[in-house]
């Protein structure tokens, strides 16, 4: 899905604009404030119904048109991931969303013999003590949280991977991307993904977006967060580039003048390495101004 998404409130100075792709990238200029601020607000946006309930003048919309606040399933994965937060198993977790989307699928028949042993193995002796006082343990079949608590996620070759909270960052990031893929609540799906260098190596890094690239049919929308220029080998496209400066996001939407002014500039160079130089600068901002000052100030400066 593609379009222009607008956001407006919240923490945000003035509204923003995005020229939403399937993979939307996001590069600061001196700027490390306003994506942090624009991944916040949408996370909290389709996340908690109260939150547009509380702050009506906060919005977003997506083609002039209103989002819904359950419209998208939201995933936001920071730039360093806290295993032990983000793979718990609880209702609103990634995990927990796909556990009890599993539950279900499991006929009543089969949960009813679970449950019927489950009943006289367990609570059977405890509800004895309790009819002394007129109480009665019960458990629901139906309802998956019912026995969600007594389940711990653990790692099962320690001697490969040591504990769950040892798993690397790649790791890390690697399972949330497969399992948001995996994930079906029948709306659609924005990952946000705040990726800074440390933590990967290049060889993971290129690993870690071949993989995201082969999930890209499952996933709506891509918004990543980043400073390194070693993206611009894995997406060549233009439009999907934004810089993120002055507290403003600034895309691409008139690159058909931007296309007309690198051509001109390009002389003997092949237009096509005339535009991967231009797009590589968009990560050093005094090169970008120095090397494409025109294009800078016509389209990239208020």
């Amino acid at each position: 899905m593609e379009g222009e998404l607008v956001l407006s409130g919240y923490k945000l100075l003035e509204p923003v604009h995005i020229n939403l792709q399937t993979v939307t990238i996001m590069v600061p200029q001196d700027d490390f404030r306003t994506m942090p601020t624009i991944f916040e607000f949408i996370e909290r946006y389709f996340d908690k119904r109260r939150f547009s309930q509380q702050y009506p003048f906060n919005t977003v919309n997506l083609n002039n048109r209103v989002c819904r606040d359950d419209e998208f399933e939201i995933l936001y994965i920071p730039s360093r991931i806290d295993s032990t937060e983000l793979f718990k198993i609880a209702k609103k977790s990634l995990l927990g969303k796909i556990a009890e989307r599993i539950y279900k699928e499991i006929s009543l028949s089969e949960r009813e013999k679970c449950f019927n042993q489950f009943n006289s193995v367990i609570l059977s002796p405890i509800n004895e003590l309790l009819s002394r006082y007129n109480l009665i343990c019960e458990s629901d079949m139906n309802d998956f949280w019912s026995f969600s608590k007594v389940i711990d996620l653990l790692s099962n070759d320690m001697e490969m991977y040591g504990t769950f909270e040892e798993r690397s960052q790649y790791d890390l990031k690697y399972m949330l991307v497969d399992l948001f893929a995996e994930l079906d609540t029948g709306k659609k799906k924005l990952l946000l993904f705040d990726l800074p260098e440390q933590g990967l190596s290049t060889e993971e890094f290129y690993d870690l977006f071949d993989y995201l690239n082969k999930k890209c049919s499952n996933i709506d929308n891509i918004i990543v967060y980043t400073q390194s220029s070693a993206i611009t080998k894995i997406y060549e496209k233009p439009l999907c580039y934004h810089l993120v400066k002055d507290n403003q996001i600034w895309g691409m939407d008139d690159y058909d003048e931007i296309e007309a002014l690198l051509i001109e500039e390009s002389g003997s160079i092949n237009f096509l390495e005339k535009e991967r130089q231009f797009i590589q600068s968009l990560f050093n901002r005094s090169l970008f101004e120095k090397e494409y000052k025109e294009i800078s100030d016509l389209f990239f400066t208020k």
